[in-house]
């Protein structure tokens, strides 16, 4: 299944990252659908963020395993909330 998404990143902004879809993807018309979009979603930019990661540890860039430990950090980090940390 196709899927497209837009991401927008400019540290000088806020909020720095925006992320879109193009005008012709349509919009969900039910909780459903919009639940089943964020997760292809998140599917698709989960596998653009392996694909930049494998291309750093390729070119010696920097190590994946360095790279994923920073990533499930931040993920942690910007994921907690009060609720979550106790």
């Amino acid at each position: 299944m196709k899927n497209v998404v837009i991401v927008d990143i400019d540290t000088d902004r806020k909020p720095p990252v925006q992320i879109m879809k193009p005008e012709n993807s349509g919009i969900p018309t039910n909780a459903e659908e919009a639940k089943a979009m964020v997760a292809m979603d998140i599917k698709s930019l989960t596998e653009a963020l392996v694909t930049l990661v494998t291309a750093s540890d390729l070119n010696n860039y920097s190590a994946k395993e360095d790279n994923l430990l920073d990533i499930i950090d931040h993920l942690n980090s910007g994921l907690k909330t009060e609720e979550t940390s106790e």
